[in-house]
Protein backbone atom coordinates (compact mmCIF):
# COMPACT_ATOMS: atom_id res chain seq x y z
CA UNK A 1 0.00 0.00 0.00
CA UNK A 2 0.98 3.25 -0.80
CA UNK A 3 1.51 5.95 2.05
CA UNK A 4 1.32 9.44 1.05
CA UNK A 5 3.03 11.62 3.43
CA UNK A 6 1.98 15.13 3.89
CA UNK A 7 3.35 17.46 5.88
CA UNK A 8 0.86 20.57 7.11
CA UNK A 9 2.72 24.01 7.73
CA UNK A 10 1.63 27.85 8.08
CA UNK A 11 2.11 30.09 5.38
CA UNK A 12 3.97 32.78 6.70
CA UNK A 13 5.41 34.44 3.61
CA UNK A 14 7.90 34.22 1.60
CA UNK A 15 10.13 31.37 3.16
CA UNK A 16 13.37 32.59 4.01
CA UNK A 17 16.36 31.20 1.60
CA UNK A 18 19.54 30.63 3.91
CA UNK A 19 18.93 29.49 7.35
CA UNK A 20 17.63 25.85 6.85
CA UNK A 21 15.03 26.68 9.98
CA UNK A 22 12.99 23.89 10.49
CA UNK A 23 9.68 25.45 9.99
CA UNK A 24 10.02 25.42 5.89
CA UNK A 25 7.25 27.60 4.59
CA UNK A 26 5.93 26.18 2.05
CA UNK A 27 2.45 26.55 0.35
CA UNK A 28 -0.42 23.83 0.13
CA UNK A 29 -0.03 22.97 -3.50
CA UNK A 30 3.16 21.94 -2.82
CA UNK A 31 3.76 18.46 -4.04
CA UNK A 32 5.43 15.89 -2.16
CA UNK A 33 5.74 12.06 -3.67
CA UNK A 34 3.81 9.13 -2.95
CA UNK A 35 6.20 6.00 -1.64
CA UNK A 36 5.75 2.83 -1.04
CA UNK A 37 5.78 1.88 2.42
CA UNK A 38 9.80 1.05 3.35
CA UNK A 39 11.22 3.29 0.15
CA UNK A 40 13.39 5.92 -0.36
CA UNK A 41 13.62 8.48 -2.83
CA UNK A 42 16.10 7.07 -5.57
CA UNK A 43 17.42 10.34 -6.29
CA UNK A 44 18.96 11.75 -2.67
CA UNK A 45 21.36 14.15 -3.95
CA UNK A 46 21.53 16.68 -6.62
CA UNK A 47 24.29 18.48 -7.66
CA UNK A 48 24.90 21.83 -9.64
CA UNK A 49 27.91 21.68 -10.82
CA UNK A 50 28.81 25.05 -11.75
CA UNK A 51 31.70 28.03 -11.19
CA UNK A 52 32.27 30.68 -8.74
CA UNK A 53 30.45 33.45 -9.99
CA UNK A 54 27.64 31.63 -11.68
CA UNK A 55 24.50 32.39 -9.44
CA UNK A 56 24.48 29.11 -7.40
CA UNK A 57 24.04 30.54 -4.30
CA UNK A 58 20.60 31.67 -5.49
CA UNK A 59 19.21 28.48 -6.86
CA UNK A 60 20.29 26.33 -4.27
CA UNK A 61 18.29 28.85 -1.48
CA UNK A 62 14.86 28.57 -3.89
CA UNK A 63 15.90 25.02 -3.89
CA UNK A 64 15.93 24.76 -0.50
CA UNK A 65 12.56 26.32 0.34
CA UNK A 66 11.19 22.68 -0.63
CA UNK A 67 9.92 21.33 2.74
CA UNK A 68 12.07 17.93 2.02
CA UNK A 69 14.96 19.73 0.16
CA UNK A 70 18.20 20.70 2.42
CA UNK A 71 20.53 23.05 0.82
CA UNK A 72 24.33 22.29 2.07
CA UNK A 73 25.68 24.87 -0.83
CA UNK A 74 28.86 24.66 -0.89
CA UNK A 75 31.07 21.52 0.70
CA UNK A 76 34.22 22.47 0.47
CA UNK A 77 36.13 25.60 0.17
CA UNK A 78 39.77 26.86 -1.11
CA UNK A 79 40.41 28.40 2.16
CA UNK A 80 39.42 25.29 4.43
CA UNK A 81 39.24 22.42 2.76
CA UNK A 82 39.11 21.06 -0.84
CA UNK A 83 37.75 17.53 -2.02
CA UNK A 84 40.86 16.86 -3.16
CA UNK A 85 44.79 18.18 -4.45
CA UNK A 86 47.87 17.19 -6.23
CA UNK A 87 51.10 17.44 -6.98
CA UNK A 88 52.44 19.69 -9.53
CA UNK A 89 56.05 20.87 -10.42
CA UNK A 90 55.47 24.04 -11.38
CA UNK A 91 53.49 25.13 -8.33
CA UNK A 92 56.28 23.89 -6.31
CA UNK A 93 56.75 27.08 -4.04
CA UNK A 94 53.40 27.25 -2.87
CA UNK A 95 51.89 25.72 0.07
CA UNK A 96 48.76 23.25 -1.30
CA UNK A 97 45.06 23.98 0.51
CA UNK A 98 43.88 21.51 2.82
CA UNK A 99 42.57 18.35 1.33
CA UNK A 100 40.73 15.40 2.29
CA UNK A 101 42.28 13.16 -1.00
CA UNK A 102 45.45 13.18 -3.09
CA UNK A 103 44.15 12.89 -6.20
CA UNK A 104 47.39 11.49 -7.57
CA UNK A 105 46.81 8.12 -4.80
CA UNK A 106 43.62 8.23 -4.75
CA UNK A 107 44.41 8.17 -0.82
CA UNK A 108 42.52 10.07 1.79
CA UNK A 109 44.63 12.46 3.53
CA UNK A 110 42.47 14.22 6.05
CA UNK A 111 39.88 12.84 7.77
CA UNK A 112 38.14 15.67 8.42
CA UNK A 113 36.62 18.86 6.50
CA UNK A 114 36.24 22.54 8.32
CA UNK A 115 34.22 23.65 5.33
CA UNK A 116 31.17 21.34 6.01
CA UNK A 117 31.72 21.85 9.86
CA UNK A 118 31.31 25.50 9.11
CA UNK A 119 28.36 25.26 6.90
CA UNK A 120 26.65 22.70 9.74
CA UNK A 121 27.21 24.75 12.55
CA UNK A 122 26.14 28.50 10.60
CA UNK A 123 23.69 27.13 7.80
CA UNK A 124 22.36 24.22 9.35
CA UNK A 125 22.16 24.91 13.14
CA UNK A 126 18.15 24.27 13.40
CA UNK A 127 19.10 20.75 12.90
CA UNK A 128 20.01 19.63 16.09
CA UNK A 129 23.06 17.28 16.56
CA UNK A 130 24.76 17.87 12.81
CA UNK A 131 28.30 17.71 13.10
CA UNK A 132 31.37 16.54 11.04
CA UNK A 133 31.38 13.24 12.40
CA UNK A 134 34.66 10.69 12.23
CA UNK A 135 31.70 8.28 11.00
CA UNK A 136 31.58 10.32 7.38
CA UNK A 137 35.27 9.18 6.85
CA UNK A 138 35.43 5.49 7.94
CA UNK A 139 36.97 3.46 5.29
CA UNK A 140 35.75 6.21 2.71
CA UNK A 141 37.30 5.68 -0.36
CA UNK A 142 38.25 8.41 -3.34
CA UNK A 143 34.22 8.95 -4.09
CA UNK A 144 32.65 11.88 -4.12
CA UNK A 145 29.17 10.64 -4.53
CA UNK A 146 29.32 7.83 -1.74
CA UNK A 147 30.80 10.88 0.51
CA UNK A 148 27.77 13.53 -0.62
CA UNK A 149 25.39 10.45 0.18
CA UNK A 150 27.20 9.49 4.16
CA UNK A 151 26.37 13.28 4.54
CA UNK A 152 22.41 13.14 3.40
CA UNK A 153 21.93 9.97 5.68
CA UNK A 154 23.14 12.03 8.84
CA UNK A 155 21.34 15.14 7.81
CA UNK A 156 18.40 13.24 6.98
CA UNK A 157 18.76 11.33 9.92
CA UNK A 158 17.87 14.83 12.48
CA UNK A 159 15.61 15.92 10.47
CA UNK A 160 12.27 15.52 12.61
CA UNK A 161 9.83 13.19 11.06
CA UNK A 162 7.12 15.84 11.04
CA UNK A 163 9.01 18.12 9.43
CA UNK A 164 10.54 16.01 6.17
CA UNK A 165 9.87 12.19 6.13
CA UNK A 166 13.57 10.50 5.84
CA UNK A 167 12.35 8.54 2.42
CA UNK A 168 11.69 11.93 1.02
CA UNK A 169 14.63 13.60 2.39
CA UNK A 170 16.67 14.91 -0.32
CA UNK A 171 20.10 17.13 -0.40
CA UNK A 172 21.39 19.65 -2.53
CA UNK A 173 25.26 20.31 -3.05
CA UNK A 174 27.44 22.59 -5.25
CA UNK A 175 30.56 21.41 -6.50
CA UNK A 176 33.27 23.97 -8.33
CA UNK A 177 36.50 23.41 -9.97
CA UNK A 178 38.31 25.23 -6.83
CA UNK A 179 37.03 22.07 -4.58
CA UNK A 180 39.48 19.69 -6.84
CA UNK A 181 41.87 22.32 -6.06
CA UNK A 182 41.43 24.35 -9.90
CA UNK A 183 41.90 28.22 -10.46
CA UNK A 184 39.11 29.71 -12.84
CA UNK A 185 39.23 33.08 -11.55
CA UNK A 186 39.26 34.38 -14.55
CA UNK A 187 42.34 36.83 -16.97
CA UNK A 188 41.51 40.55 -15.80
CA UNK A 189 43.44 41.90 -19.21
CA UNK A 190 45.06 40.83 -21.90
CA UNK A 191 48.48 41.52 -19.63
CA UNK A 192 47.17 39.37 -16.53
CA UNK A 193 48.04 35.78 -18.23
CA UNK A 194 48.00 32.70 -15.88
CA UNK A 195 50.41 32.01 -14.47
CA UNK A 196 52.58 28.50 -15.78
CA UNK A 197 51.73 27.38 -12.28
CA UNK A 198 48.39 27.70 -12.59
CA UNK A 199 48.21 26.39 -16.26
CA UNK A 200 49.49 23.33 -14.77
CA UNK A 201 47.30 22.75 -11.85
CA UNK A 202 44.35 23.74 -13.51
CA UNK A 203 45.63 20.51 -15.80
CA UNK A 204 45.86 18.35 -13.07
CA UNK A 205 42.55 19.52 -11.46
CA UNK A 206 40.65 18.62 -14.62
CA UNK A 207 41.61 14.40 -14.33
CA UNK A 208 40.14 14.93 -10.56
CA UNK A 209 37.20 16.72 -11.67
CA UNK A 210 36.02 14.33 -14.32
CA UNK A 211 36.57 11.59 -11.83
CA UNK A 212 33.90 13.57 -9.65
CA UNK A 213 31.73 14.01 -12.05
CA UNK A 214 32.07 10.10 -13.29
CA UNK A 215 31.23 9.09 -9.70
CA UNK A 216 28.18 11.16 -9.77
CA UNK A 217 27.26 9.88 -13.56
CA UNK A 218 27.47 6.12 -12.15
CA UNK A 219 25.58 6.44 -8.84
CA UNK A 220 22.11 6.12 -8.97
CA UNK A 221 20.92 7.80 -5.83
CA UNK A 222 22.97 11.07 -7.11
CA UNK A 223 21.80 13.56 -10.02
CA UNK A 224 23.39 16.61 -11.36
CA UNK A 225 23.29 19.22 -13.66
CA UNK A 226 25.63 21.77 -15.53
CA UNK A 227 24.32 25.40 -13.94
CA UNK A 228 26.84 27.78 -17.02
CA UNK A 229 26.40 31.32 -17.12
CA UNK A 230 28.46 33.80 -19.65
CA UNK A 231 31.75 33.39 -19.04
CA UNK A 232 32.42 37.01 -19.82
CA UNK A 233 29.67 37.88 -17.22
CA UNK A 234 31.32 35.43 -14.77
CA UNK A 235 34.26 36.31 -14.48
CA UNK A 236 33.30 40.30 -13.98
CA UNK A 237 31.26 39.04 -11.43
CA UNK A 238 33.89 37.71 -9.71
CA UNK A 239 36.12 40.98 -10.70
CA UNK A 240 33.16 42.59 -8.52
CA UNK A 241 32.61 41.06 -5.74
CA UNK A 242 35.83 39.29 -5.15
CA UNK A 243 39.61 40.02 -4.15
CA UNK A 244 41.30 41.90 -7.03
CA UNK A 245 43.03 44.75 -5.59
CA UNK A 246 41.72 48.14 -5.56
CA UNK A 247 42.64 49.81 -8.61
CA UNK A 248 42.59 46.62 -10.64
CA UNK A 249 41.36 46.80 -14.14
CA UNK A 250 38.87 44.43 -16.15
CA UNK A 251 38.89 44.32 -20.07
CA UNK A 252 35.48 43.26 -20.81
CA UNK A 253 36.90 43.20 -24.89
CA UNK A 254 38.81 40.37 -23.88
CA UNK A 255 37.96 36.76 -25.60
CA UNK A 256 36.71 34.67 -22.65
CA UNK A 257 35.37 30.84 -23.82
CA UNK A 258 33.56 28.73 -21.87
CA UNK A 259 36.28 26.93 -19.77
CA UNK A 260 37.06 23.32 -20.09
CA UNK A 261 35.77 22.47 -16.43
CA UNK A 262 32.31 23.60 -17.86
CA UNK A 263 32.58 22.06 -21.42
CA UNK A 264 33.52 18.66 -19.49
CA UNK A 265 30.80 18.87 -16.76
CA UNK A 266 28.31 18.78 -19.60
CA UNK A 267 28.97 15.44 -20.82
CA UNK A 268 28.70 14.47 -17.10
CA UNK A 269 25.79 15.97 -15.71
CA UNK A 270 22.12 15.38 -16.63
CA UNK A 271 20.97 17.98 -17.70
CA UNK A 272 22.62 21.77 -18.61
CA UNK A 273 20.72 24.65 -17.37
CA UNK A 274 21.73 28.38 -17.99
CA UNK A 275 21.12 30.63 -15.06
CA UNK A 276 20.57 33.53 -17.49
CA UNK A 277 17.54 31.71 -18.72
CA UNK A 278 16.27 31.73 -14.89
CA UNK A 279 16.77 35.18 -14.27
CA UNK A 280 15.48 37.03 -17.48
CA UNK A 281 12.78 34.58 -17.70
CA UNK A 282 11.05 36.36 -14.84
CA UNK A 283 8.98 34.21 -13.10
CA UNK A 284 8.29 31.82 -15.63
CA UNK A 285 12.15 31.65 -16.24
CA UNK A 286 12.78 30.97 -12.69
CA UNK A 287 9.43 28.27 -12.72
CA UNK A 288 11.07 26.10 -15.66
CA UNK A 289 14.88 25.99 -13.72
CA UNK A 290 13.23 25.05 -10.66
CA UNK A 291 11.12 22.75 -12.60
CA UNK A 292 13.86 21.31 -14.36
CA UNK A 293 16.41 20.54 -11.05
CA UNK A 294 12.34 18.97 -9.22
CA UNK A 295 12.31 16.03 -12.00
CA UNK A 296 15.82 15.18 -11.56
CA UNK A 297 15.16 14.68 -7.90
CA UNK A 298 11.82 12.91 -8.77
CA UNK A 299 9.84 15.38 -7.72
CA UNK A 300 6.78 15.92 -10.47
CA UNK A 301 4.95 19.00 -10.98
CA UNK A 302 5.42 22.94 -10.56
CA UNK A 303 7.85 24.53 -7.85
CA UNK A 304 5.78 26.76 -5.43
CA UNK A 305 5.13 30.08 -5.48
CA UNK A 306 7.40 30.44 -2.15
CA UNK A 307 10.26 28.69 -4.26
CA UNK A 308 9.60 31.14 -7.46
CA UNK A 309 9.50 34.04 -5.77
CA UNK A 310 12.88 33.11 -3.69
CA UNK A 311 14.62 32.55 -7.29
CA UNK A 312 13.27 35.62 -8.45
CA UNK A 313 12.97 37.83 -5.38
CA UNK A 314 16.52 37.52 -4.89
CA UNK A 315 17.73 38.84 -8.14
CA UNK A 316 15.31 42.21 -7.06
CA UNK A 317 16.61 42.45 -3.89
CA UNK A 318 20.12 42.64 -5.11
CA UNK A 319 19.57 45.12 -7.47
CA UNK A 320 17.66 47.02 -5.17
CA UNK A 321 20.43 46.85 -2.79
CA UNK A 322 22.92 48.23 -5.40
CA UNK A 323 24.47 44.76 -5.11
CA UNK A 324 24.16 44.77 -9.24
CA UNK A 325 26.39 46.97 -11.39
CA UNK A 326 23.85 49.82 -13.39
CA UNK A 327 27.29 49.40 -15.89
CA UNK A 328 28.71 46.12 -16.32
CA UNK A 329 30.40 44.58 -19.43
CA UNK A 330 26.83 43.41 -20.12
CA UNK A 331 25.41 47.03 -20.91
CA UNK A 332 29.43 48.14 -22.21
CA UNK A 333 30.75 45.01 -23.87
CA UNK A 334 34.01 46.75 -24.79
CA UNK A 335 34.60 48.75 -21.65
CA UNK A 336 37.29 49.09 -19.11
CA UNK A 337 36.07 49.02 -15.56
CA UNK A 338 38.20 49.75 -12.04
CA UNK A 339 37.81 48.13 -8.76
CA UNK A 340 36.79 50.43 -6.27
CA UNK A 341 36.34 50.12 -2.90
CA UNK A 342 33.30 48.19 -1.51
CA UNK A 343 32.89 45.84 -4.18
CA UNK A 344 32.51 48.53 -6.56
CA UNK A 345 33.34 49.43 -9.75
CA UNK A 346 33.68 52.47 -12.66
CA UNK A 347 33.39 52.67 -16.00
CA UNK A 348 36.70 53.87 -17.17
CA UNK A 349 36.79 53.79 -20.52
CA UNK A 350 33.42 52.91 -22.96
Amino acid sequence: MAVSFAVSFAVLGVALPTDMKLEKQVSLNMQLVDFKEGETAKKQVLVTVSDEGSGTSNFGNALGVHPCIFDVGEAFGSGLTVWSTQHVDQCASQKPPEAMFDADTGKLIHKGNKKLALHLETKMHDIKGLKDSPELYEGLKYDIAEYFLRIRDMICDKVPTEVCPTAECRISFKLFPQHVDAKTHGQATKDDPPSECDKARNAKALTAWKEALESFKTNPKVASFTLTRDERDREFSNFHKGSDPIGAVFDCSLERPPTPFSEEAKKYTDMTIKVEDCWKGGVAGANKCLSDALKLFGIPGKPSAEMTAEMVGEVSKRAADGKIASKSCATDPHALFKKLPGDQVKLIKA
